[in-house]
């Protein structure tokens, strides 16, 4: 198995590694849906972030009452 972050880094060695194991591997579209996650990851953090931020001031106007 190869790690995704060896991928990233140097994909033109990877590439030379499965043409020795005669791999059908896709690399770039390995490569694609991997920046593509790492998108959507970055905005599920920032809905997270602004849930939470909504969710303290909800609790802070509820003490204000």
């Amino acid at each position: 198995m190869l790690d995704l972050k060896r991928i990233r880094t140097d994909p033109e060695q990877v590439r030379k590694l499965l043409a020795l194991k005669h791999s059908t591997a896709d690399l770039d579209r390995l490569l694609q849906v991997d920046e593509e996650r790492r998108s959507v990851l970055v905005r599920v953090e920032g809905l997270k972030r602004e849930r939470n931020e909504a969710s303290e001031e909800i609790g802070r106007r509820k003490k204000a009452g």
